[in-house]
């Protein structure tokens, strides 16, 4: 009997020392991903200065038509995001989840007096060194609110079109088109037509680098804007 009960006490105590172990050696780590990089774009109707508020910590200003810096931003969990001005916030509810080392291109757009909303992300490219070319490509964020034209292509030096893809606000090209490094015009025509609503002259492009251009409303009700970066 006395040593049928060593036997179960020697039993437990190497079952509780392998538990033990096995909870140890079972502990599953995953390595942080590297924070993505996020640009974002102010295309709105009406916010000159866009506040966009990352996982409650980091602010970004953009003036309304104009391109933010590359900012980190964690990944590989739900970030959330407000969408504001320095002095009130619009949406207050999205949350984005980015892949480690992502490069995204965010475009926000709308009225301030309806809605502040976004375009689906933009998953952005860095070109291996020695790219002989330049890559451009183009996304419509003009007429976001029916005030401007809603379908429209886009010309190089008013002779051939970058995509032979039309626009409607929103859409981006579903590529980037190659171009030999140089000094470009780009037109927005009204689509099927020759009627010029936008130029963008003299613009530089250099071999192995990447460039997205868009067009936005301007000031004016009914017209429109280029820009690049």
């Amino acid at each position: 009997m006395v040593s049928h009960m060593k036997h179960f006490l020697h039993f437990l105590l190497t079952s509780s020392l392998i538990a033990i172990v096995g909870c140890s050696d079972g502990v599953i780590s995953f390595p942080t991903p590297e924070p993505a990089q996020l640009r974002i774009v102010n295309t709105t109707l009406n916010v000159p200065q866009l506040r966009v508020t990352i996982d409650s910590s980091t602010s970004v200003d953009v003036a309304r038509g104009a391109a933010s810096p590359f900012t980190a931003v964690p990944a590989g969990r739900a970030v959330k995001f407000f969408f504001g001005s320095p002095t009130r916030n619009y949406r207050t509810d999205l949350r984005f989840t980015l892949g480690g080392s992502a490069r995204v291109l965010l475009f926000v757009w709308g009225d301030s007096s309806s809605v502040i909303e976004y375009r689906r992300e933009i998953q952005d490219t860095v070109l291996p060194p020695g790219t002989p070319n330049a890559y451009v490509r183009f996304t419509h964020m003009g007429g976001s609110t029916g005030a401007g034209f809603y379908e429209v292509d886009v010309w190089v030096n008013g002779q051939t079109k970058l995509t032979n893809e039309y626009f409607d606000p929103g859409k981006s090209s579903a590529q980037f088109t190659q171009l030999t490094p140089g000094t470009y015009t780009f037109e927005l025509r009204e689509s099927g037509t020759t009627t010029v609503l936008a130029t963008l002259p003299n613009v530089e492009l250099r071999a192995g680098t990447a460039y997205m251009l868009y067009s936005y409303d301007a000031a004016t009700p009914g017209n429109l804007q280029l820009d690049i970066f």
